[in-house]
């Protein structure tokens, strides 16, 4: 059942965020893109990243992904892997120098890359069309400065810069490097060793006067051209990502946080802006960005960057939707049960007068009784009867015939009938029976009725004062039974004739079976009705144990619902997530009593939309119920009116559902903006750590995600307008689903970031130790001062 909601949610919030997202102007990229994953440790990161950017983009399919590996492949749409192995021999002292001395003598497998990197650029070439320009292509590279792979960094990068400078006029590489600083367990030393080692080769690459000239392109018959470097960084931008903020603070999923970041850079420089609407808002441009992160003495600088979004928590919604109507279908169950104890009996046939007509059906008529007159008799004088008791009377005529004619042909045939009844099975016919003229009646009226506690609705303890009631009356007439036996038969009234005594014997055994058997046949009808009223004692306490387990399912499923709502909940961020569950109850609620207007106050149990509780409980689990529950919110409530609301609209309404109408306390809209606008720059830190007394240079721009023609934006642009310290853009996106804000700072380097100072003296101790993480000489690397 969790499951379910899980994915249900899941595909509704997906479902509505591309709804949001429909006409997007600024969903698709301008130049052709290739991303890059260098090592096993971004293999985590491929599928997450294509498929913000399948969200993102509607030209996604011409996008190709390289993954360079050892031995970890990962199949996804447009994912080509090329697997490098790690050297036999190689243990971790020498790995990241064996991988690069084998890179270089493995000439078959430098082929093979060769031919990969090609069949790459054959794709893209493919996609085209797809593309406003096919002027320039995009690499992003992405690496986790700990894995050893980045050895080949260079390497991989100019040849494919190389290769695909065939078919592009220019050719733009970006690195994104991926900082771990949260290590734990045995392996923390060596690879903050590592990462440093490779921060010593990214700052060597990134030098002005990097220059690289090897023959690394190799044709089917084996020749070997030089892949060649002209003196100038190797990356347009360096960014380096942590997993923890500019303010010591960890990231909220580790390192998953910046696949986002790595996107929406990509995005930002590489957007289709022929549409965005010329509302005189700042827009991102590259060379710019990169004049203004160059120290005075033309040192190349690195970026950083943070992201946070705010968006309507459709999950969250989704979940207390189905939960506030799950508790009003609850409430209308608990509601079904106020029947006074009459017509309570009557729906069951358990009043008097249907009690009476089911008696009569079991007990057999007066024409049986009749047949009695037909028993043979002995010939015994009248004379000898009139002054014996009836009893005697009966003794004389029939002997025990008459006993034995009544025990088959009426106490048998009673009780064989009552058998025949199957009290089970007629009480679930009965129920169902019920259901069905009465839509209103369900598990709770079923509960409440058949408890022996209720004293204002419950039948059950009706039927036990009806049972009681009918045993005193059946005990008394046994009593007058025998009464009626000990009478003398002269007594009796009956016609006589003189010197008829043939006629008078016969005329007393006629009002012998009408008096006797009559009342003894009246007896059996008690008896017959005290044995129903027992029997249906049995099946209520057994129905009601039955609805007991049903009605305690039903509760249980409330407060797992519950839980699951606020759970959901409390992972939104605190500010987008308040009052989900307060407003959504207002709004259900106000949904649902729309539906009972126009479909009746007991829609919910139409098979049209949840249908019988009770039959969707049968099996003993609640999982078709919710599942009922679900596709019924979907259709009928979450496309109600409430839920196309603007992301603003949406949370101010929101964020005011508990106010009353004279409280001073309710948040305006430029109040409610200024908590967004706030909350987004607040979250949207960057993830690095850095020491901010040795940064020559900070230089910052911020960006927007939303639509430029939205009420928020228009104050985010202008609040601060005058006072701000940087540049602030916006990227249009024609949707609702909420607002981002991407934060670019650069300008510091590598000895401003804490990473680097922890990691050096762990790169130090463990050079001392032999070990090499390089390929070539460590002489030959930049020092990070």
């Amino acid at each position: 059942m969790k499951d379910l909601l899980e994915r249900s949610s899941l595909e509704y919030a997906f479902a509505q965020e591309k709804r949001t997202d429909t006409g997007n102007d600024q969903g698709s990229i301008h130049h052709p893109a290739v991303f890059v994953f260098l090592g096993d440790l971004t293999a985590d990161a491929i599928r997450p990243i294509a498929e913000l950017n399948e969200k993102k983009w509607d030209n996604n399919a011409g996008v190709v992904y390289l993954h360079v590996c050892s031995n970890e492949t990962v199949q996804y749409p447009n994912v080509v892997s090329f697997r490098i192995p790690e050297p036999e021999q190689a243990d971790k002292k020498t790995l990241r120098k064996a991988i690069y001395d084998q890179f270089y003598k493995d000439g078959q497998r430098l082929f093979e890359l060769n031919q990969t990197i090609r069949r790459l650029s054959n794709n893209v070439s493919e996609f085209g069309r797809l593309y406003s320009s096919f002027e320039r292509i995009h690499i992003s590279v992405i690496t986790r400065v700990d894995d050893p792979l980045n050895v080949l960094m260079s390497e991989i990068t100019l040849l494919m810069q190389t290769i695909f400078a065939l078919s592009f006029k220019v050719v733009q590489s970006d690195l994104y490097a991926l900082i771990r600083e949260r290590e734990e367990g045995e392996g923390f030393g060596y690879a903050a060793a590592a990462g440093f080692g490779f921060l010593r080769e990214l700052e060597t690459v990134q030098d002005a006067e990097y220059a690289f000239e090897a023959e690394l392109q190799v044709t089917g018959e084996g020749v070997r051209l030089p892949v060649v470097h002209r003196k100038s960084p190797l990356f347009d931008l360096v960014y380096l990502l942590s997993d923890k903020k500019e303010s010591g603070i960890a990231t909220r999923n580790r390192l998953t946080d910046n696949y986002e970041i790595i996107c929406h850079i990509h995005l930002l420089k590489n957007r289709n802006v022929r549409q965005v609407p010329d509302n005189g808002v700042e827009t991102y441009n590259n060379t710019m960005f990169k004049n203004q992160i160059m120290s005075q003495n033309a040192r190349h600088a690195y970026v950083t960057a943070g992201f946070f979004k705010m968006k309507r928590p459709n999950q969250a919604i989704f979940l207390a939707v189905v939960y506030h109507f799950y508790n009003s279908m609850l409430a209308k169950i608990q509601s079904m049960g106020n029947w006074n104890k009459r017509e309570v009996l009557e729906l069951f046939e358990l009043d008097p007068p249907s009690l009476d007509r089911l008696v009569e059906r079991i007990v057999p008529d007066d024409d049986t009784l009749r047949g009695m007159t037909a028993l043979m008799h002995r010939p015994v004088r009248f004379g000898d009867l009139k002054r014996v008791t009836v009893k005697e009377a009966e003794a004389m005529l029939f002997g025990d015939s008459c006993e034995t004619y009544f025990q088959h042909n009426f106490v048998e045939a009673a009780n064989a009938q009552l058998d025949d009844l199957n009290m089970p099975e007629l009480m679930e016919r009965t129920i169902l029976e019920i259901m069905k003229r009465k839509p209103g009646i369900g598990l709770y009226s079923l509960y409440v009725w058949t408890d022996e506690n209720n004293k204002e609705t419950g039948i059950l303890e009706e039927i036990r004062r009806m049972a009681r009631e009918t045993a005193k009356d059946l005990e008394e007439a046994k009593a007058q039974l025998e009464l009626l036996y000990q009478e003398r038969v002269e007594e009796q009234t009956f016609q006589r004739v003189p010197l008829m005594d043939k006629t008078n014997t016969r005329n007393f055994i006629r009002c012998f079976f009408a008096r006797i058997y009559g009342y003894k046949t009246e007896m059996l009808r008690l008896q017959t009705r005290l044995s129903l009223l027992r029997r249906y004692e049995t099946e209520l306490a057994r129905v009601h144990q039955a609805m007991s387990i049903q009605m305690s399912a039903l509760e249980r499923l409330r407060l797992q619902l519950l839980d699951i709502v606020r759970e959901n909940v409390k992972q939104a961020d605190d500010y987008i997530g308040q009052n989900v569950f307060e407003y959504y109850q207002v709004v259900t609620r106000e949904i649902v009593t729309e539906l009972e207007t126009k479909r009746g106050e007991h829609f919910y149990f139409d098979e049209r939309y949840v249908g019988n509780v009770l039959e969707l409980l049968r099996e003993g689990t609640t999982e078709e119920l919710v599942r009922r529950i679900v596709e019924v919110c979907k259709r009928h409530v979450l496309t109600a009116g409430p839920f196309m609301e603007s992301f603003e609209q949406e949370l101010l309404q929101r964020t005011n559902v508990a106010v009353g109408y004279y409280d001073r306390q309710v948040l305006t809209k430029d109040e409610l903006f200024k908590e967004l606008y706030n909350g987004l720059n607040q979250n949207a830190e960057v993830h690095l750590r850095l020491f901010h007394y040795t940064q020559e240079h900070r230089y910052e721009e911020r960006y927007f995600f939303g639509d430029t023609e939205s009420e928020f934006l228009h104050y985010a642009l202008r609040i601060d307008e005058a006072s701000r310290t940087y540049k602030l853009g916006c990227v249009h996106e024609t949707g609702r689903s909420g607002i981002a804000k991407l934060h670019l700072m650069g300008g510091f380097h590598l000895e401003d970031v804490m990473y680097c100072r922890n990691a050096q003296g762990y790169y130090d101790r463990y050079c001392n130790e032999g070990y090499e993480f390089h390929g070539v000489s460590a002489e030959r690397l930049a020092a990070i001062r």
